[in-house]
């Protein structure tokens, strides 16, 4: 079923999911946010222009909120919020195929392919990545003519490191690979594939397994707090050697779904927790000549599916250009008629009042916002023993600034006794559905891998899950 934009508005307005990742959300994207910023202004300070001439401001349609929203420009090898905005279309596409697909969804598998040594700083580090793509491109091809294994994705990611010196920084790219086996083959047959691949490539190379969590490989192209210990010379070197580079492809079934949607004018959204095909909103274009005129008016832009911005509880937003300017006829008139219309699925999907359900936002920020900043700069989490990209190190929190101050108290302003009302009403609702916690025990992992596991586990084929050092072996 491909739904309307409207329609799947209509659906999702006011429904909310788990609250513990809503608070996850805030404060990654605030924390990316900072991040984008300073490397912007770092870049300026190096000669490079990193912010649009832009005049936008995202309207929230039930809780009010507005925000006048930064412009970058598509600099999205070397700012964190463009490259997340553009991963996210692939990241979908890729989910929607595992769970629509049985063949890659049971079968695709990714691996780590290294280019060798790294890059010093001033060196050729866009030659390495055109020659390390070059490979997987070739690879692909014959992956496919000479053992039916089917490429669909490559994602290549820089790391930069420190020498031990502490004086100089190197970058090492490196891929993610995904590709699933079209067919049975043999214990010979995948042997002399993993050969070929050794061959093919001639570095260091790791078949990671089957695919559990496709973030886990769909991930930036570079890590934002890496690139933030750079100085503004640095990062100006590091976007002319990746600028216009296409650092993420799809191939074969994942290439053919993504031109299916963009032909179609589809788009993939989530509801109810799962993915869905959703048309496209036909959205007025910016007239770029509008500045240089010295026309200043609102303009409607267009509106968003429902998220989770302000609370828990998803909603959509209007887009407007120049929102300070003299009011248009036209533009309060649509944005009058998208607010009764939000606020109408709003309350059919159960959601409490509009100023309670920012109590409660505010309530669950005062008493987590913290606590998750803590649990963010724990020690990097490492894929597999020889995974080479971290998660998102986050800084501590900062006080809330900008539209977020529109919208919530300060975090440390107590929670009122609507806001604790609401919070248990959420735990209570069908919308909460609490943290999902590991169970004590081994767990089974992919044959490719169970020898290493044998040996290393002490003679079971597993990995141990819960708290502490796993048990003895018996």
């Amino acid at each position: 079923m491909v739904y309307t934009h409207d329609g799947l508005t209509a659906e999702t307005t006011g429904t909310a999911g788990p609250v513990e990742n809503w608070i996850d959300g805030h404060v990654r994207k605030r924390t990316l946010r900072g991040q984008t910023v300073t490397i912007a202004d770092r870049l300026g300070t190096a000669g490079v222009q990193a912010y649009a001439d832009s005049d936008v401001s995202r309207i929230d349609l039930v809780t009010g909120g507005v925000e006048r929203l930064i412009a970058f420009r598509s600099m999205r090898n070397v700012l964190p919020t463009v490259a997340a905005k553009g991963r996210r279309p692939l990241l979908n596409a890729l989910t929607y195929l595992l769970e629509t697909d049985p063949q890659h969804g049971k079968y695709a598998r990714y691996a780590v392919v290294t280019s060798g040594l790294p890059v010093e700083v001033g060196g050729d580090l866009r030659g390495r990545i055109e020659a390390l793509q070059r490979l997987v491109s070739r690879f692909a091809y014959k992956a496919r003519r000479d053992y039916d294994v089917e490429m669909l994705f490559r994602g290549t990611e820089y790391t930069r490191k420190v020498r031990a010196s502490g004086e100089d920084a190197t970058y090492h790219p490196h891929c993610n690979l995904i590709y699933t086996p079209m067919r049975r083959l043999s214990q010979d047959e995948w042997a002399a594939f993993l050969a070929m691949m050794h061959v093919h490539f001639g570095t260091v190379l790791k078949d990671c397994g089957r695919i559990e969590n496709t973030r886990e490989v769909v991930k930036y192209t570079f890590k934002p707090a890496e690139l933030l210990e750079a100085d503004p010379d640095e990062l100006r070197w590091v976007y002319e050697q990746t600028t216009k580079l296409r650092l993420v492809s799809s191939f074969g079934d994942l290439a053919e779904l993504m031109k299916r949607l963009k032909d179609g004018r589809l788009k993939l959204a989530t509801l109810k927790g799962e993915i869905v095909e959703c048309h496209k909103e036909h959205r007025e274009p910016r007239d770029p000549n509008a500045r240089s005129t010295g026309e200043v008016r609102q303009r409607w832009l267009g509106t968003t599916l429902p998220s989770p911005t302000a609370t828990p509880w998803a909603e959509p937003s209007a887009l407007i250009e120049n929102y300070d300017a003299a009011p248009d006829t036209a533009v309060m008139d649509e944005l009058g008629r998208r607010q009764r219309a939000a606020r109408a699925a709003w309350d059919a999907n159960g959601a409490p009042e509009p100023e309670q359900a920012l109590a409660i936002a505010a309530g669950l920020l005062a008493g987590k916002v913290a606590l998750i900043g803590e649990r963010q700069q724990r020690a990097p989490f490492r894929v597999h023993t020889g995974s080479l990209t971290d998660a998102l190190e986050a800084p501590a929190p900062t006080p809330l600034s900008g539209g977020d101050a529109r919208r919530f108290p300060a975090v440390d302003a107590p929670r009122t006794p609507e806001a604790e009302d609401g919070v248990n009403r959420l735990r209570r609702g069908p919308g909460w559905q609490g943290a999902k916690r590991p169970k004590l025990g081994w767990k089974p992992v992919d044959a490719s891998r169970s020898e290493v596991r044998s040996r290393r586990d002490g003679g079971r084929a597993g990995r141990w899950v819960g708290t502490g050092p796993p048990p003895a072996a018996a």
